[in-house]
């Protein structure tokens, strides 16, 4: 959480999911529960801005076989509120 020098407030709030057997959080006060399949990567986050607390959204991230990154896709909360989006990776193998 961020926080304005002289008030202390939260600004903002960023919550990252590791684990890829949990669901990524949809609040600044949901935390995912400590739990094991935490290999390092990032399979989801939340952010919201308090400040303008409209366009907060969440994503998620899929890896491949290789652990490479494969899917991005982001969601507004409430729908409908910003754009969502999403994107699919491939890779060349090189030779």
């Amino acid at each position: 959480m961020l926080g304005d020098e002289s008030t202390e407030a939260r600004v903002s709030c960023l919550v990252y999911n590791y684990c890829g057997n949990q669901q990524t959080p949809t609040s600044c006060d949901q935390d995912p529960p400590p739990s094991t399949g935490n290999n390092g990567n990032v399979m989801g986050y939340f952010y919201r801005d308090l400040a303008n607390p409209s366009p907060q959204h969440k994503v998620i991230y899929t890896y491949d076989p290789l652990n490479r990154l494969f899917t991005v896709a982001g969601s507004p909360i409430p729908l409908g509120t910003i754009s969502s989006f999403s994107h699919t990776y491939s890779y060349v193998s090189v030779r």
